[in-house]
């Protein structure tokens, strides 16, 4: 699953949109969850390379909010969504447990669902992957 994550995120790079859209499809049918894990991965390693070590008693959080700055709940995302997010914090305090339960349900609704979930994956690696200060992360709200 680690290739199909590199070539998932090379396409993304490199915006070739019927590739990525060819790759995605197959994904989805496939294992959706090997995927997003690897991408937790990913986004975990890149945001943790880019922080201050943390003590013993120390944790990582994320802060949603939308676009005008206002706190969102994360309870408000949608359920793959937030649960991907999740376990890139779960990634990133060492707890695999906790990752794995969460990438699980990443993408454990309808297949639309599982893409949404993937495709935030692969925009948040692909983002942190080009470097600089840390990104926002940006997630869909339910309508």
């Amino acid at each position: 699953m680690r290739r199909i994550a590199d070539r998932l995120r090379t396409l993304a790079a490199a915006a070739d949109t019927d590739a990525l859209a060819a790759e995605l499809t197959l994904v989805v049918s496939t294992d959706p969850a090997a995927v997003v894990g690897e991408l937790v991965v990913d986004c975990a390693n890149a945001v943790a390379a880019r922080s201050s070590p943390l003590g013993v008693e120390d944790v990582f959080t994320v802060f949603v909010h939308d676009t005008g700055g206002r706190p969102v709940s994360i309870d408000d995302l949608e359920p793959g969504i937030r649960a991907a997010l999740r376990a890139i914090v779960a990634e990133l305090n060492g707890d695999s447990g906790a990752r794995d339960a969460e990438v699980g349900l990443a993408v454990a609704g309808s297949s639309l669902e599982a893409l949404r979930a993937i495709t935030h994956c692969l925009r948040w690696s692909t983002d942190l992957a080009a470097g600089g200060a840390l990104p926002a992360f940006s997630c869909s709200l339910p309508d």
